[in-house]
């Protein structure tokens, strides 16, 4: 019994003594800053011409850092790149991404969408492309895509080599004078994004929106919801997703969202 008390009571005297240590640690982790991955954007992400990083996306996810109470390191790659980075623990979050079965399995996606994303098609001004409203014939169609971007219903025929050739690139620039070199016939785009790099680049002139067929409507392609997404190799308690859920439905509660996004429209 002796013995017992003696080790007992040296026990819980190091328990004493390394409480605050493990108190002081914890905090250390929740106080690291958020690294999130993304790629360049604009106007959702980009440098401004003092070379501050800005955009709509930026100031997006800077506010949930902000209301996590956590400051925010924001990593600039090619998007197929920050994929990989965030599937492999070497990014704690990645912006904005879309859902699909493979992405499931390596990130932790909340329940409300930090934006979304109209993807329509490009063709060179002055040409005409014809597509059936189906999209199921495409097999005369050289198309640019985005590497490591999701398309909805044509990513089956992109993957499955239906279109006559695919080009993958990962810059909008690329896929702009691929088309206006006539080596594409059309692209894959994100509205506000493609457009606000062609008045950038001085050919809004040049590229037109392609038209659903007998009507003045966009052809939209996706209009899907993008998301902060973290890296499962990172985060070990899923739970930690709520807490971003309920921050990103009072930001777009409060107005904060429209606010933000009205600044870049």
């Amino acid at each position: 019994m002796y013995y017992f008390c003696k080790h007992y009571h040296h026990f819980w005297k190091i328990i004493r003594l390394l409480f605050p240590v493990l108190i002081l640690l914890c905090g250390n982790l929740q106080a690291q800053p958020l690294k999130v991955v993304t790629t360049i954007d604009p106007p959702l992400v980009y440098y401004d011409e003092e070379g501050k990083l800005t955009g709509a996306t930026v100031e997006l996810i800077r506010e949930v850092a902000s209301r996590l109470n956590r400051e925010i390191s924001i990593v600039l790659v090619p998007w197929k790149r920050a994929l990989h980075l965030a599937k492999n623990g070497k990014s704690e979050a990645i912006c904005c991404a879309g859902i699909n079965e493979e992405r499931l399995e390596y990130l932790y996606f909340p329940d409300i969408n930090i934006t979304s994303e109209e993807n329509v098609f490009f063709i060179k001004k002055g040409r005409t492309i014809k597509l059936n409203e189906d999209l199921k014939d495409v097999s005369a169609i050289r198309i640019g895509v985005m590497l490591g971007y999701l398309y909805g219903q044509l990513q089956s025929a992109i993957d499955n080599d239906k279109f006559k050739r695919v080009q993958r690139v990962p810059t909008i620039e690329q896929n702009i004078k691929l088309l206006l070199a006539e080596r594409t016939d059309i692209f894959i785009g994100n509205k506000i994004v493609v457009i606000h790099v062609l008045k950038k680049m001085k050919l809004y002139d040049k590229v037109v929106i392609l038209k659903r067929p007998g009507t003045d409507e966009n052809w939209i392609i996706t209009d899907w919801p993008v998301y902060l997404a973290f890296s499962k190799t990172v985060l070990k308690n899923p739970s930690y997703m709520e807490k971003v859920s309920q921050i990103i439905k009072k930001i777009k509660e409060d107005g904060t969202y429209r606010r933000i996004l009205s600044k870049y429209e």
